[in-house]
């Protein structure tokens, strides 16, 4: 009898609720996304890359969201921030696209550099204005277009005529930070997103070792001015501007390169975005053929930049993404301004 009693009580616990009790399913609603431009743009949820493009149709849960289109085509960004509670259509224009932010960065022209053996290397005014011109080009070609043009890129320059010195570390010898420091009373938290520095490689018998084309500080919140800092060590060859035309042809990317390791290893990931796992050296900008990457690795750049590259695990995407350099920047962080 007992048995019989648990029998009747556990039918009575799990029969049917009546019709009105039955919960449904919540319809998301459908949002079709196009531009009026007709182009192919990528787009974003929320800043995060959903692995299509447009004309398509997402399905979203109800509420307000961030629908953005990255247009590749004409380096262009459109968000539109919308309530959501059933299906819609979103056709964006000119209209749709924000300001950019503001970064800024300080390129030094370093005319003597001092190597702690003994001897310098030199660079004349006509040659920096040749490497100031290849860094412009940069920002122009790589910086502010691999960014949809979220960032507008403010740059300043300065020629250090005095000499800077050298130090050995371990196998390099590089430029510290502290001896830029010194010379430029500028460089404050909230000047610069990043600095950086230029100098020749070798001249005659005076060769400043190092296994480096460019190196970057990879924590610009850690120092004491509270910016990115870059040095590049150029090899002039016979003609420095020979060089650069080698380099925008074959490897033309040392200064983004270098950038991105300024703030896609610590600074986005400590801000809470999702950036690619490390390389076997701890560097993410070096992860490039663990995510199927190739040289000259502009492809790798670009979708670093843009929050393309596909996760390890195959779901989802990771990177910096378009989102994160127009809310963001390393200036914004360090002083705690718009």
């Amino acid at each position: 009898m007992r048995v019989s009693l648990h029998i009747i009580a556990f039918l009575i616990l799990c029969g049917c609720s009546k019709a009105q009790d039955v919960v449904k399913p919540i319809t998301q609603p459908n949002v079709s996304i196009s531009l009026e431009s007709g182009a192919a743009g990528y787009i974003y949820l929320d800043g995060k890359f959903v692995g299509k493009k447009t004309p398509n149709e997402l399905y979203v849960e109800k509420g307000t969201h961030v629908i953005s289109i990255a247009d590749p085509s004409g380096a262009m960004y459109y968000r539109r921030e919308v309530a959501i509670e059933k299906d819609v259509t979103i056709k964006m224009n000119k209209a749709d696209i924000p300001a950019p932010r503001t970064w800024k960065a300080l390129w030094i022209g370093v005319r003597e550099a001092v190597n702690p053996n003994g001897g310098s290397t030199h660079f004349s005014t006509e040659d920096l204005n040749a490497a100031y011109d290849f860094f412009k080009w940069s920002i122009a070609e790589h910086f502010e277009k691999y960014s949809f043009g979220v960032t507008h890129w403010d740059v300043e320059r300065l020629d250090i005529n005095e000499p800077i010195s050298l130090i050995q570390s371990g196998g390099n010898q590089i430029i510290p930070f502290e001896n830029v420091r010194g010379k430029v009373s500028s460089i404050v938290p909230g000047a610069y997103d990043c600095v950086f520095v230029f100098f020749r490689q070798q001249e005659g018998s005076c060769a400043h070792i190092g296994n480096y084309f460019g190196l970057a500080w990879c924590d610009p919140l850690i120092e004491v001015e509270k910016t990115g800092y870059v040095i590049v060590k150029f090899d002039v060859g016979n003609s420095i501007q020979d060089k650069i035309n080698y380099y925008k042809s074959t490897d033309p990317g040392v200064f983004l390169h270098e950038w991105l390791h300024t703030v896609g290893e610590s600074y986005f990931t400590s801000l809470g975005y999702n950036l690619p796992i490390p390389a076997g050296d701890g560097l993410r900008v070096h992860a490039a053929e663990i995510y199927g990457y190739t040289f000259p690795w502009l492809g790798w750049y670009k979708d670093y930049m843009a929050g393309k590259v596909m996760s390890k695990d195959g779901v989802g995407y990771c990177g910096i993404g378009p989102e994160a350099l127009l809310n963001n920047s390393v200036r914004k962080t360090a002083v705690g301004t718009n």
